[in-house]
């Protein structure tokens, strides 16, 4: 740490939600305190992406009482965190920085705990484990990450890769709170050329390009509590931006997160099937469940949901768009990799949807063609070949969550 700058940044990106950011940074503000650290080493950065509503009022509320409060408002408005955030971090001080989101919470020790992790710069980056919450039903649920044994606070790795076979990066990243990472050490260049490519999941990415050969630490204890809106929320949204730029509903989940992991691939030098066969543990905010997928069957599964969910008028209408992703997919997929996890049928269908898709009769029966094998997809043979091709044992959906708390226990009893 230089000795003009703060060892930790904490940096909270926020748009039009001042009444959920008061109850979020009053949780940092107090964590600060109880952590009794010398003045300078933590500073809290707000992050403005044009709010129109109290927010900036509020933020120089608190700059008046708290000297740690720095704020910064965005020159012009971005579409998602992850472009806020891209264009933010440049102003951020400290020698780590812990991204957090304007509605999670964070335990009164977190920082002190953090702080004690990350101040002999033993580790490029750290990931909390958290307890899940969802908002419109005032429910807590189980950690993301649950272990049979309760004694276990931290879990080192050698290799960030490692933490990431272990517990996927796709969705454990995603979570603004559960993020730590040596600011020196992150990938700046590759973060915008995963912008550039797809909004979502970018900061994963990021995250797993800039230091998947460095030492992790997961901590397995919760320090902070993830606020989970329902599902339908982000997708419309993003849905929306997806339409607006010409791209199907759900690119951001499908063909985006195919170019990003070809990105990740050229960067990292790990093959493409290798990195398609890292397995994801997703929380289903929808139905409050928790759930255990590999990354090929979660972008196949996304661009099917598109297919389906076109109505035959639809497809011819985005006909162009249709084969612009397809033809992403033949791109970065070649037919070995989709005979290895048992979807050759798809590659071969796919390749005369593009052959024959000035047919437009042809065109609609070959894609409802798909949509009907993705209906019907066998799951289980499709385990059965990642397994035989890359030894690795398939999952069972888990159905271990349950309700354990109730959000009146931290939703309006905080002190100013």
């Amino acid at each position: 740490m230089s000795e003009n700058n703060p060892k930790l940044t904490i940096i909270v990106p926020t748009k039009n939600r001042s009444h959920i950011l008061k109850i979020s940074l009053q949780r940092i503000i107090r964590s600060v305190y109880f952590a009794k650290l010398e003045k300078g080493k933590v500073e809290i950065l707000i992050v403005n992406n044009f709010s129109n509503d109290s927010t900036e009022e509020l933020v120089k509320n608190f700059m008046t009482k708290h000297d740690f409060i720095k704020y910064y408002h965005h020159k012009v408005p971005y579409p998602c965190a992850e472009e806020s955030l891209l264009n933010s971090f440049d102003k951020c001080r400290g020698d780590y920085i812990w991204t957090f989101g304007d509605d999670d919470y964070m335990n009164v020790s977190a920082i002190l705990k953090v702080f004690n992790l990350i101040k002999n710069d033993h580790y490029g980056l750290l990931i909390m484990n958290t307890k899940h919450l969802i908002q419109r039903e005032r429910k807590f649920f189980k950690n993301f990450i649950t272990f049979e044994d309760d004694s276990i606070d931290y879990i080192e790795y050698v290799n960030t890769s490692e933490l990431f076979k272990e517990f996927g990066f796709l969705h454990i990243c995603a979570g603004l709170p559960l993020i730590c990472f040596k600011r020196k050490n992150f990938d700046y260049e590759f973060f915008k050329n995963a912008v550039n490519e797809s909004y979502i999941y970018s900061f994963s990415f990021s995250l797993m390009a800039s230091f998947y050969k460095e030492k992790s630490l997961f901590i397995a204890k919760p320090l902070v509590i993830m606020t989970q809106n329902k599902s339908s929320d982000e997708f419309d949204r993003m849905s929306k931006i997806a339409i607006q730029n010409n791209l199907l509903p759900r690119f951001f989940w499908s063909s985006g997160v195919l170019k990003l992991t070809f990105l990740l691939s050229k960067k990292t030098k790990l093959d493409i099937e290798v990195l398609l066969t890292f397995r994801e543990i997703i929380f289903d905010r929808t139905y409050c469940r928790q759930f255990e997928m590999y990354l090929i069957q979660y972008v196949l599964a996304f661009f099917i949901e598109d297919l389906k969910n076109l109505k035959t008028f639809d497809l011819i209408k985005r006909k162009k768009i249709i084969n612009k992703e397809i033809e992403t997919f033949l791109k970065l997929l070649d037919n070995d990799i989709f005979k290895s996890f048992g979807l050759n049928y798809i590659f071969l269908d796919f390749k005369k949807i593009i052959k024959y898709s000035k047919n437009i009769f042809y065109f609609t029966f070959r894609v409802i063609k798909i949509k009907r094998i993705i209906k019907n997809m066998n799951i289980e043979k499709m385990n059965h070949n990642i397994k035989k091709f890359y030894l690795i044992p398939p999952f069972e959906e888990n159905n271990t969550i349950k309700l354990i708390d109730k959000l009146d226990l931290f939703y309006g009893k905080i002190k100013k």
